[in-house]
């Protein structure tokens, strides 16, 4: 294969060259509107190496027992629906995969970015929504290399998937596809929410043949998705309620499914806990004032006690809107804080909430809580936000 390399400026002209693509008119002439069906003749069995489920995809890390679940989303990112469902799946801690057109890459690369940075696969949708099954080999430059090299340059990522417009598909396009180191993911269910036929419709389609290692096909691009937004929420609890683990895939690593914690003591520090196991890794902890003891707090809220801390309240076993990234005790000893990758704050025993930046800037990443002084009335935020050069 030839490697196409341009100029983020070069590529993004190329991809914003054209008519944009609005979902309801289509951008392949004969071909009808997103999720319309049309194989071009091909067959799951007909053309190995698509992937319908997500234990075919390679390097997925499942297989066809496990109890999961991937939700997609196409033709994003779009400036007005990609946050608000991002801002859902963050709230709900759901990771998905987001296939995306080029052009809305080349001019909206923060939202990209955003996606990667909040736990999400991004993954291939062609540059203007074509129909691979009716360009020639050639025009895979223009509408397939272009695409993955914007996505990488705004998201770090490495591109592994392709998902043809339409579900137009063939020997071919998987073919050609595979020569670029992409695996061709359709899915298994259509919400059909590119029809706005209403949010019990999209969430009763979604629910179609329902499996271990379904793929769901939602839009968050390409018109208008406000139903789509108002679905999500419930078909995230149906699908968690039915005992499937929402996962994400094309290079997203699969979520662990349990680890084991080790805290090691020196000095004068008494040896007081032993082996952890936890569903979600440790992300601080804070001592007692008499340091026999200690609390560690995990990703999803957890909270473990050992020595002379008491227990005094946790977030573990609820929906977070972002993972809790830190924690920090109060002068007492009798309670703390925890603060979450959004700014979110959660206090617990004597610890008194004074406040948070929860939301208030996605730019802002925090990463710690600190106590102010020896009052406990008072706590510092951290964050971090990425600057440009």
């Amino acid at each position: 294969m030839r490697s196409v390399r341009w100029s983020v400026a070069a590529l993004a002209a190329v991809v914003l060259v054209g008519t944009a693509w609005t979902g309801t008119s289509g951008a392949a002439p004969g071909v009808g509107s997103e999720g319309d069906g049309t194989q071009a003749g091909a067959t799951a069995s007909a053309v190995p190496g698509a992937a319908f489920s997500v234990d075919q995809i390679p390097g997925s890390g499942y297989g066809p027992g496990d109890r999961v679940v991937a939700l997609t989303f196409d033709d994003g990112p779009d400036r007005t629906y990609t946050p608000q469902i991002l801002s859902v799946l963050r709230r709900y801690g759901a990771p998905a995969t987001f296939f995306e057109v080029g052009y809305e890459v080349a001019a909206r690369p923060e939202l990209t970015a955003a996606l990667a940075a909040a736990g999400m696969s991004v993954a291939n949708h062609t540059s203007h929504h074509v129909d691979l099954t009716r360009i020639a080999p050639s025009a895979w430059a223009s509408e397939v290399d272009v695409t993955t090299q914007l996505i990488s340059h705004a998201d770090g990522q490495v591109v592994r998937c392709l998902r043809p417009p339409y579900e137009a598909f063939n020997g071919s396009v998987v073919s050609l596809a595979a020569a670029r180191g992409l695996t061709t993911v359709l899915w298994t269910a259509d919400s059909e929410d590119y029809k706005r036929p209403g949010v019990g419709a999209i969430l009763a389609h979604s629910l179609l043949n329902l499996r271990n290692g379904a793929i769901i096909g939602l839009h968050d691009g390409g018109g208008d998705r406000s139903q789509t937004v108002a679905a999500l929420p419930l078909l995230i609890e149906t699908l968690r309620a039915r005992g499937y683990r929402l996962v994400p895939i094309c290079g997203a690593p699969p979520a662990p499914t349990g680890i084991t914690n080790q805290v090691y003591g020196f000095g004068s520090a008494p040896a007081v806990g032993g082996p952890l196991p936890s569903r979600a890794p440790l992300v601080g902890g804070a001592a007692t004032p008499s340091g026999a003891g200690y609390w560690t707090v995990a990703a999803d809220g957890g909270v473990f006690n050992f020595g002379d801390a008491g227990f005094l309240g946790s977030e573990g076993g609820r929906v977070l809107s972002a993972p809790v990234v830190g924690m920090a005790a109060t002068p007492s000893g009798r309670g703390y804080w925890m603060v979450a990758r959004d700014g979110g704050v959660f206090n617990f025993g004597d610890a008194a909430f004074l406040g948070s930046r929860g939301g208030a800037n996605p730019a802002d990443t925090f990463v710690a809580v600190l106590p102010a002084g020896g009052s406990g009335a008072g706590y510092w935020l951290v964050a971090q936000r990425a600057t440009a050069g």
